[in-house]
């Protein structure tokens, strides 16, 4: 009985120097995707200094699988700072990582109860889309046509950004808040393939709050959230058709 129980006792053993080596080689993988350095003026916010509706956004979060997220508090001049200032605070590798996520609504929309339920016919949507880029809505609208396999026609389709106050009834986020986790409504997310192919996986984005903000590994939100991923972008130059948006005064540049 003594040499079995030592066999035993050597196979726990085994068994746990294993569980910790995966545990290791997992952690390992996750740090090459999240931002190494912390700002000085960006900090993550510890567990029982979290808002109400922070709280509300990691139990969500955790519920759809996703365990490795960041939420930051960013001083009150974040949206002053231009993107490299933003990137900075943030300790994201390049502005490439930093995301808005904007209401969108099609204001030529029609009712329709054979087709209420596919995404590319809703009446509003949220878009995910980085601060860099320019949203090109004639190419998002072609997207929403060419998924919907000829239920939705062309000239059905408009899309303007929603007014503010919808936006905020639809997601429960105000100005310079809004995120795609924890929305009052749920909404067709679409998101831009560039952050998709982003290198390495991670990006940022509101966090419900103005000055909170919520990065997490794109393939696990892409995961946990479905969106819809499409190349909607427009040239870097602009054009009519281009969509940049002054998030700041909610019009047109």
């Amino acid at each position: 009985m003594q040499r079995l129980d030592l066999v035993r006792e050597r196979q726990e053993l085994i068994l746990q120097r294993l569980s910790e080596l995966i545990q290791r080689v997992l952690q390992a993988e996750a740090s090459q995707a999240e931002p190494a350095a912390i700002s000085a003026e960006a900090s993550d916010v510890p567990h029982a200094e979290a808002s109400e509706l922070q709280h509300r956004l990691r139990c969500e979060l955790k519920s759809r699988g996703v365990t490795s997220f960041r939420f930051k508090r960013v001083p009150s001049d974040y949206y002053d700072r231009p993107l490299e200032g933003r990137q900075q605070m943030l300790a994201a590798s390049s502005i490439e990582q930093l995301c808005k996520s904007i209401v969108l609504e099609n204001v030529l929309h029609e009712p329709n109860p054979l087709t209420c339920t596919a995404a590319c016919h809703s009446k509003h949507f949220l878009v995910l889309v980085q601060y860099a880029a320019k949203l090109h809505t004639e190419k998002l609208k072609r997207c929403l046509v060419k998924l919907s396999e000829g239920t939705l026609r062309a000239k059905h389709v408009n899309l303007r950004l929603a007014p503010e106050a919808t936006s905020g009834q639809l997601t429960g986020f105000g100005h310079n808040a809004v995120t795609p986790v924890g929305m009052r409504t749920p909404l067709p997310i679409i998101m831009s393939h560039h952050i998709q192919n982003l290198q390495p996986g991670w990006f940022w984005m509101g966090g419900g709050e103005v000055d909170l903000k919520l990065g997490l590994p794109t393939a696990a939100f892409i995961s946990a959230y479905q969106p819809l991923v499409l190349d909607f972008l427009g040239s870097r130059m602009g054009r009519k058709d281009d969509l940049p948006l002054c998030l700041a005064c909610r019009r047109f540049l």
